[in-house]
């Protein structure tokens, strides 16, 4: 402790004092300085009788050979309250003056003193130090008695005190013990030794930019349009939290104020330890951002590059974007606000899409010569340091710090592992030249919850695809779920999902070790194939054990026009996929191809082979490799790679089949039996129960009855008979025929994907006319056609159901807004009909149409979704008009429109089978008058004006008896070709047709479902309802021809007809039950 105003052992007597002289010693502006011996090595100290300890700086420290390090560390305060940490003490034999002196040192960080080493009080201690006539000399300090024992003290006067005060500029006032370090290494695996030098050089590290930063960010955006966002609101306790962040930004130059005229805003994203981090949303900045493609790392490079060593270091770099400068023309573009103000980057931030290859790209120019060494290996802001050995590993991260110190890179400690021979890097265990899942990503795996939609799926195929390269047979295993995420496919999660589902993650909680590639190893690659996959493995032998040792598994589904491939051909596709993904391995380097199809060689060498077997010969001459044929028995190790599904079914099926018979009572009563009596037709065999020794059928327990029938019908989703005849080879189910057909009738995908057979459903139920014309009007759109000068593009067709006369109005839009207005003007002639019938177009669903007809006391009839023939009368007027259109304005499509009165005057003057009468005669009475026929028009129309009153009603009066006749003769005709439709009743459960066609439906699931019916109306329509978020549509009208029943589940009436065992026969009869 520092005594201001009292000294021990010690008086000045003069204030001369010698620049330099011969003598080891020397003062220098107003400070005592010694030479001594550590050793043999020369040391020049600074005496300080105002140190309670004495110091020794690590570069010195470092010249003794790193000594062990012993003692905790120590905080030290100075009179400024300057703080400094020791690194450890030594204790050494010094030379000073000719005295020989135990002294014990403390090693401090080469930044933190000035001076090579510190002589502390307790140095003076053990000897006298004499300043006079300008000396200064150490002496053995004198044995004296008691009373001289006690040390007297002089009091220095201030002018003496002022002066001493410029001898201990270090002096130190606090000396506080501190047991463990501030940054834990997590070091307890090193020597002491080890431990003392790596501590020393973490504690030493002190990051100082002494190059220019290699890099800058330089932002170039697509056009000059700001991006500017106003600041988002926040609550006041995140306010509180912008704040600190932005204060912290600001002290430390990350950010500076902004004017610029983009802003993007802010958000707070919760940690995992529950703290939040400001970040800023730049994204409708980064749509305008040129990209930077800077190329990013590659995991299986990295972790390549690590063969051969055995122990590892990693650093973990702090804050890394914060490193890379922004490039001061771009600092404006990463502008942000918040509801104090408005800021931007001086570093690169996070959030900009450029941010990672800018990075990588400065992370590469600083260490790119070490990574060329193969001192470190980098990915992004981690950095790896591999060595043969501790000794090595400390030499290289010698190197690694004093670069990145030098460019001022700041290391998370936490994180970084030092001279481990295990460590964990970018999600695996790396170790003994092994690599392997790590235990946090096996846990993820094992914990993840069964995938509820197409996004949970991804998420779970992205998790465990990461480490496929450890699970034989990937693609195969993940098949049935990878087939989900098809763009048409419908999301289910059966049981062959939930199989894969479970596989993988078993078999990513059991993946081997894989080892690390070795360039000069031994190399083989062993290739399977079959129509479900193929797949392959990269094998070296281990100059240790002389075994070959899996580097990496691969394997891929096949695809549907690979699945038709003859056996010899997935054979070659195997070797050929193989080498694709391996030949970085392979290239330029003699290694084996080992298969078990034995007419690959041959194959090779045949000169009429398929065009594709052609291409991958002349791949295959890239390669230098010698082939080698194994039969299968000794290729397992592939052959699940192909085969692994089928594998994975029967396993799981016999254990659950032997689980499910134990906990069935019949079964069970047979077992019993058989240990009493030997009964012919059953047999018990490795612990599950078979029927008829011949055929070996496995006796299916009541609860699995309905998963087997199903099962074996989903092989091909085949007939009644088909499936029977397939399942009677392999299994024994009682009354089985009854059972398939329920399950077929069940059938999710028969139902959906199969059309209704038989005859079609459904009677033509003819549309009362009444008995007089325009009460009922048939409205529809006919179009898009040929866009005119006058912009119309659709005829809109009105139709009086009486008397068939049309009413044709060439129209620019299909809105409903048109068609009220075409109606109106029609009912300012003609009035109001009493209902109209129309399909479901968006004009006639529309609120603002059923608001028109509920104003106009019209009766609104909509017909059912796809059943064209409920607005019949409209449809085949539209089938003729077309082809009118067509042949009228075949020179000049774009004049239809000049064409449509000239039709509409045809069609009403041309009577249509069902009246006999023309339309127009029927509507007004009067035959039509045209160019043929003006004169004698002309001459008849007043006894025709005379006879109209009698002669109208006895028209439609005729009319109507031959509408009658038709209609009969029409539904006679329809009716004899369909069958009356099955009626449902509301909360029944349906599949409804798809009625919408076009390109690419034509695989297409033909049924939606299930729906709800919601409402039965006339003439077999329903309303139905949705269930669930599958396709369809959410509400619609059908008609029962274009429904399925959804049949009810596997009941318990369908479990029965077993016989008991009492009827069990003894005899060999044959007999089966």
């Amino acid at each position: 402790e520092c005594k201001e105003g009292a000294r021990k052992h010690i008086k000045v007597e003069n204030n001369s004092f010698n620049s330099m002289s011969d003598v080891p010693w020397y003062i220098d502006s107003g400070l005592i300085y010694k030479q001594i011996l550590i050793g043999d090595i020369s040391v020049n100290a600074m005496v300080d009788t105002g140190a309670d300890l004495s110091l020794l700086r690590y570069d010195t420290f470092a010249k003794l050979n790193y000594p062990q390090l012993s003692g905790v560390k120590k905080r030290l305060i100075g009179i400024k309250d300057t703080e400094l940490t020791t690194l450890g003490s030594i204790t050494r034999e010094i030379n000073i003056d000719s005295l020989k002196v135990e002294a014990t040192f403390h090693i401090v960080r080469s930044n933190d003193l000035r001076y090579q080493a510190v002589l502390g009080n307790d140095i003076l201690k053990v000897v006298d130090l004499e300043v006079s006539d300008g000396s200064a000399t150490f002496k053995k300090k004198q044995k004296t008695n008691d009373e001289q024992n006690t040390m007297k003290e002089e009091v220095l006067n201030e002018e003496d005190s002022i002066l001493f005060k410029e001898f201990t500029s270090l002096c130190l006032q606090k000396v506080l013990t501190v047991e463990k370090s501030d940054i834990d290494l997590n070091l307890s695996h090193l020597s002491v030794e080890k431990n003392a030098i790596v501590t020393a050089m973490v504690n030493q590290y002190s990051p100082v930019k002494n190059f220019q930063s290699p890099v800058e960010m330089k932002i170039i955006l697509s056009d000059d349009i700001p991006v500017y966002q106003s600041p988002r609101r926040v609550s006041y306790a995140d306010q509180r939290v912008i704040d600190e962040q932005i204060s912290s930004w600001l002290k430390d130059g990350i950010i500076r104020q902004s004017n610029s005229e983009y802003a993007s805003p802010v958000v707070l994203v919760s940690k995992k330890d529950g703290t939040k981090r400001l970040c800023c949303d730049f994204r409708k900045l980064n749509e305008k951002i040129t990209r930077d493609n800077f190329p990013m790392p590659l995991i299986d490079d990295v972790l390549e590059r690590l063969q051969g060593s055995a122990v590892f270091t990693t650093l973990d770099l702090m804050n890394g974007f914060f490193h890379v400068p922004v490039e001061s023309n771009s600092k404006k573009y990463t502008s942000f606000v918040t509801y104090s103000g408005q800021y931007e980057f001086n570093f690169v931030p996070f959030g900009i899409s450029n941010s990672p290859a800018v990075f990588c790209r400065y992370i590469s120019a600083i260490f790119r010569d070490l990574v060329q060494k193969g001192i470190i290996v980098v990915y992004m802001d981690d950095i790896i340091i591999p060595a043969q050995d501790e000794k090595e590993g400390i030499d290289k991260l010698k190197i690694v710090l004093s670069r990145a110190e030098n460019y001022g890179l700041k290391v998370r400690w936490q994180k970084c592992q030092f001279l481990m021979k295990k460590i964990t890097f970018l999600g695996y265990v790396i170790e003994g030249g092994g690599i392997k899942p790590s235990e946090d990503k096996v846990k993820a795996v094992k914990m993840f919850p069964i995938p509820r939609d197409k996004k949970s799926l991804q998420r779970f195929l992205g998790l465990t695809s990461y480490f496929r390269r450890f699970i034989e047979g990937y693609a195969v295993v993940a098949r049935p779920l990878s087939n989900l995420l098809r763009k048409d496919e419908a999301f289910r999660f059966d049981q062959e999902q939930q199989l894969a589902f479970q596989q993988l993650k078993s078999a990513l909680t059991k993946a081997p070790i894989l080892k690390l590639y070795n360039p000069t190893a031994e190399t083989e690659i062993h290739t399977d194939a079959s129509k479900h996959g193929y797949g392959g493995v990269l094998l070296q032998k281990d100059p240790d054990d002389q075994q070959f040792h899996p580097i990496q598994f691969m394997s891929r589904k096949t695809r549907p026009e690979e699945e038709k491939y003859h056996s010899y051909e997935l054979e070659v596709l195997a070797i050929i996929e193989a080498l694709k993904k391996w030949r970085i391995y392979v290239i330029d380097k003699n290694f084996k191809i080992v298969s078990d199809c034995n007419a690959f060689a041959l194959t090779m060498k045949k000169k009429d082979v398929p065009l594709r077997v052609t291409r991958w010969a002349m791949y295959l001459q890239d390669f230098n490799y010698i082939i080698e044929h194994r039969p299968a028995t000794k290729m397992k190790h592939v052959d699940a790679l192909s085969r692994m599904t089928s594998m994975l079914l029967e396993d799981s099926l016999n254990f659950r089949l032997r689980e499910a018979q134990q906990s069935d009572d019949w079964v069970k009563a047979v077992c019993a039996a058989l240990e009493k009596n030997i009964y012919e037709d059953f047999y018990l065999k490795n612990g599950i129960l078979y029927k008829d020794p011949v055929k070996e059928l496995v006796v299916v327990p009541q609860k699995m009855e309905e998963e087997i029938i199903r099962m074996g019908h989903r092989v091909g989703h085949w007939t009644e008979k088909k499936t029977r005849d397939y399942l009677e080879k392999s299994f024994y189910i009682s009354q089985i025929g009854p059972k398939v057909a329920n399950v077929i009738r069940n059938c999710v995908e028969c139902i959906i994907g199969e059309a209704k057979a038989g005859k079609k459903e459904g009677l033509l139920c003819p549309i009362d006319k009444e008995d007089r014309p325009l009460l009922t009007y048939h409205l529809d759109h006919l179009g898009p056609m040929e866009l005119t000068h006058k912009k119309y593009n659709h005829l809109f067709v009105v139709i009086d159901a009486f008397s068939k006369f049309v009413w044709l109005y060439p129209t620019k839009s299909t809105d409903s807004a048109s068609v009220i207005d075409r109606l109106e003007k029609q009912a300012s002639v003609f009035g109001n009909p009493k209902r109209i019938i129309t399909d479901r177009g968006t004009a006639f669903t529309a609120r603002s149409f059923e608001d028109y007809c509920a104003k106009e006391g019209i009766q609104h009839l909509l017909i059912a979704t796809g059943v064209p023939r409920g607005n019949g009368q409209v449809e085949r007027i539209n089938r003729i008009i077309l082809p009118l259109l067509t042949k009228l304005c075949h020179n000049n499509p774009a004049n239809w429109y000049r064409h449509v009165e000239r039709i509409q005057q045809l069609l009403n003057n041309t009577p249509p089978r069902s009246t006999k009468l023309t339309p127009f005669r029927i509507l007004t009475g009067l035959d039509m008058r045209t160019s043929d026929n003006i004169e004698l028009r002309n001459m008849l129309e007043d006894s025709l004006l005379r006879e109209l009153d009698e002669e109208r009603e006895s028209v439609r009066k005729k009319a109507a008896e031959n509408i009658s006749k038709i209609q009969e003769e029409n539904r006679r005709n329809y009716n004899s070709k369909r069958k009356p439709e099955k009626e449902y009743n509301v909360n029944d459960l349906v599949a409804i047709k798809r009625t919408q066609y076009g390109s690419g439906l034509k695989i297409k699931a033909k049924f939606f479902g299930p729906y709800s019916v919601k409402e039965r109306l006339p003439h077999g329509r329903y309303t139905v309802e949705k269930l669930g978020d599958l396709e369809g549509p959410s509400r619609t009208m059908t008609v029962a021809e274009y429904m399925k029943p959804w049949n009810p589940a596997f009941g318990a009436n369908d479990r029965s007809g077993r016989p008991s065992v009492g009827e069990l026969r003894t005899t060999r009869s044959g007999q089966t039950y």
